[in-house]
């Protein structure tokens, strides 16, 4: 799980959560080495993503690079993700388990949950649609703008790291 082939999920995530678009990332604090991703000829760049919104919101998404076989591989699933506001912090156990994760609040408040399987999903999504035309999904405006931004900051990183001239980064 790292920050070019997934990042954009949380990126997007903040932006639903917040309303915000996102206008700006920050690569400074990326490592230079680009870890091979699992699938061959791809790459995951390791370090600290920082990113700003339109309303102020801003973001730092951090991954360290893998400890384990299993986690250059790609097999292993993060175990823990922490979102911090001004006011709040929320710690998220399991927050891609596909059976139950739990969120926990500073402050104590706790909720339970899981990750849908898309057989769960698509149904509502296409039932909202052709009912109402509109989904709680991003449209494809909205989400080629958030993308190019994350794509154009770490185009900019592997071209500096790794001495390439590309046109594309290569992250899956």
């Amino acid at each position: 799980w790292g920050l070019g082939c997934n990042g954009i999920h949380v990126l997007d995530l903040m932006a639903w959560w917040t309303g915000e678009d996102l206008i700006a990332v920050d690569v400074g604090g990326l490592d230079k080495a680009w870890l091979p991703a699992k699938r061959p000829g791809f790459f995951e760049p390791s370090g600290t993503l920082e990113v700003a919104y339109s309303g102020g919101t801003v973001g730092r998404l951090t991954a360290s690079p893998p400890a384990s076989a299993d986690e250059l591989a790609g097999t292993s699933i993060p175990e823990f993700l922490r979102i911090e506001g001004y006011s709040t912090r929320w710690e998220l156990e399991r927050p891609f388990s596909e059976s139950m994760g739990r969120a926990v609040e500073h402050n104590g408040r706790e909720i339970l949950g899981r990750v849908e399987y898309q057989s769960e999903r698509t149904a509502p999504l296409v039932d909202s649609i052709l009912s109402t035309g509109t989904c709680d999904l991003p449209d494809l405006s909205a989400s080629t703008r958030l993308h190019r931004i994350l794509l154009g900051g770490l185009l900019k990183h592997w071209k500096a790291t790794a001495g390439e001239e590309n046109e594309s980064v290569p992250i899956t």
